[in-house]
């Protein structure tokens, strides 16, 4: 017997000394298993060798994976297809074969080295529901343990049950009849060797996250809660994501680990939204991500966007537009009057056919007296109040002053956020036509010019504020957008002379003062009295004069006292008593 094992070591040094050679085909030890009986049983398939006759099996031991390996045995019983060696102790073996034949390169390659472990535990990257499948990814071991055959899949339910067996090499599986749309599914992969031995199944099942979701319809939001990822050591944090209308997913929260819950805000019945959940592992790229939920949520719908524009003046009409959702359900509408004495206006007829684009039309005398402020309120089915941008009239005013100028001051209209102001004007008008347009800046506030108080003095001069805007509607189109002021007249203070005699047949035939600025004049009265205190002649007219005569008769001559009272836009009343002789 040692004869014979010194003859096959002799043939295998020298056939290891020889050049390399594939005409010998390799066998195939396809597992190595220990029952714990002192023995390990090594089970293989031989080739067909065509290049001659194949005489025996070398079977190769060592206790090290990268050896030193020593013959172990001769197997010249090449029918068989497995042998059972002795390993009292059990331990753990590493071993390989060879076949021997007579062809010209006698002795074949190596077979595979295996152990008599079993397979080793497969590491669980994550599992995750993707595009509506579930998918189990996990560390591909086979190139590393050559005894992997198979990988079988588990899915713990009431029990943990087989689903499928896949061949290696795999590193995923898709899961087709995954119930995680509506519950949280749990896997494990075992590895399984050629002899049908199987690993370790691991403490800890990955499980898929997840999503529950409620739609809160006053909020307007939707709450989402989910599960934790269990298998890794921690989770880095969850990622929220969000698509709208079948568009790509955006990022919209990140949470902490410890955080199961989010929400989607402002959702509008409009659009369909989907989200899920991420979770992101702390040291590596891997994902795992939740069902994926779809809605077009059924809200009640509230103002999602109320632009006031602005309120335009027209002689005493201030005129309000704004545009709000039209899909708005409200139960209250109202213009809210942020001046005195103005009252609150109701506007909830609008909101019974409600519209994009909206005005009013409110009527005051107070456009010539003060800026006029609006805002827009209203209340929504589920009783949220919403309170637009306040919006200011622009306003102008104006004066003479004894110096000879026009002073004007003004203030530029506050508009709301969707209206941006580009420019403003001041408008000169005279005696109702527009004379000369003299630009402003938008924060500028005063402005005067000189004026000639004998050229043209019973004109009427008149300013207005212009301001020219562009305002980007809720159709994202951009228009162009007047505002005007009310329109300001400066009174200039009245000047008068006033005759001390006069002859009704000669060159002063008539009493009355003579006055400038006769246009400021709002009440006027003028008296005259004889020398016993009769009062012959009155006149409410500044144009209408005394003639010298009583209740149609020639009044004798002599000195009349009068008696001249006026009141005026600018200015103190004014009130003249003298004397005026009658000559005949």
């Amino acid at each position: 017997m040692k004869y014979l094992i010194n003859f096959w070591l002799a043939l295998f040094f020298l056939a290891a000394s020889l050049p390399m050679s594939a005409q010998v085909p390799l066998p195939d030890l396809f597992c190595v298993s220990n029952q714990g009986d002192g023995r390990d049983t090594l089970r293989f398939d031989l080739p067909t060798v065509s290049c001659g006759t194949a005489d025996s099996l070398l079977v190769f031991q060592s206790t090290d994976r990268e050896g030193p390996f020593t013959l172990e045995r001769v197997v010249t019983d090449l029918a068989a297809t497995a042998i059972r060696l002795p390993n009292s102790s059990n331990e753990t073996r590493y071993y390989f074969l060879r076949l021997v034949a007579d062809c010209t390169d006698s002795l074949s390659l190596p077979s595979d080295t295996l152990s008599n472990l079993l397979p080793p535990l497969i590491p669980i990257h994550s599992v995750s529901v993707e595009n509506g499948e579930t998918i189990i990814r996990w560390t591909e071991r086979s190139g590393d343990f050559s005894k992997i055959r198979n990988y079988i899949i588990y899915r713990v339910d009431v029990g943990t049950e087989a689903i499928d067996t896949v061949a290696a090499p795999l590193d995923s599986f898709v899961d087709p009849n995954s119930a995680a749309n509506l519950q949280s599914e749990f896997y494990y992969v075992q590895a399984l060797d050629g002899c049908g031995l199987a690993g370790s199944l691991g403490n800890q099942p990955h499980n898929t996250i997840f999503l529950r979701d409620s739609i809160d319809a006053c909020g307007r939001r939707a709450l989402l809660e989910w599960n934790a990822y269990e298998a890794w050591d921690s989770v880095a944090y969850y990622d929220l994501w969000v698509s709208e209308n079948g568009g790509p997913f955006n990022k919209i929260d990140q949470l902490p680990p410890d955080q199961l819950e989010a929400q989607v805000p402002n959702l509008d019945s409009e659009i369909n939204y989907s989200y899920y959940i991420q979770a992101e592992h702390p040291d590596t790229f891997f994902i795992a991500r939740s069902n994926q939920l779809s809605r077009t949520p059924n809200i009640t719908q509230g103002i999602r966007e109320l632009n006031a524009w602005g309120a335009n003046v027209s002689n005493n009409t201030v005129t309000l537009e704004w545009q709000w959702n039209d899909d708005a359900e409200l139960v209250d509408a109202q213009i809210l009057s942020l001046s005195d004495p103005l009252d609150n206006i109701d506007i909830n007829d609008l909101i019974a056919n409600i519209q994009t684009d909206n005005s009013i039309e409110i009527n005051t005398p107070l456009t010539e007296e003060q800026p006029l402020s609006f805002a827009i309120q209203t209340i929504d089915a589920c009783d949220s109040t919403f309170v637009s941008d306040t919006i200011t009239t622009a306003y102008i005013s104006a004066r003479a002053l004894p110096s000879f100028e026009n002073e004007v001051q003004f203030s530029a209209p506050q508009v709301g956020r969707a209206v941006d102001i580009a420019s403003c004007e001041i408008l000169k008008f005279r005696n109702n036509q527009v004379e000369t347009t003299i630009p402003v800046n938008p924060s500028q506030t005063e402005y005067s010019e000189a004026f000639d108080p004998f050229e043209n003095p019973d004109d009427e001069i008149c300013y207005q504020l212009r301001c020219n805007a562009m305002v980007e509607g809720l159709d994202s189109i951009s228009r162009e957008y007047t505002l005007t002021s009310n329109i300001a007249c400066p009174s200039r203070e009245v000047r008068l002379q006033i005759p001390n005699a006069l002859r009704p047949s000669g060159e002063n035939p008539e009493f009355r003062p003579l006055f400038l600025f006769e246009n400021s004049i709002t009440e006027y009265q003028m008296q005259i009295f004889d020398r016993w205190g009769q009062m012959v002649f009155e006149t409410s007219e500044p144009l209408e004069a005394w003639r010298g005569r009583i209740e149609g008769q020639q009044a004798p001559p002599g000195t009349y006292v009068y008696r001249i009272y006026l009141e005026q836009r600018q200015g103190d009343p004014i009130t003249k008593k003298g004397t005026v002789t009658l000559v005949r």
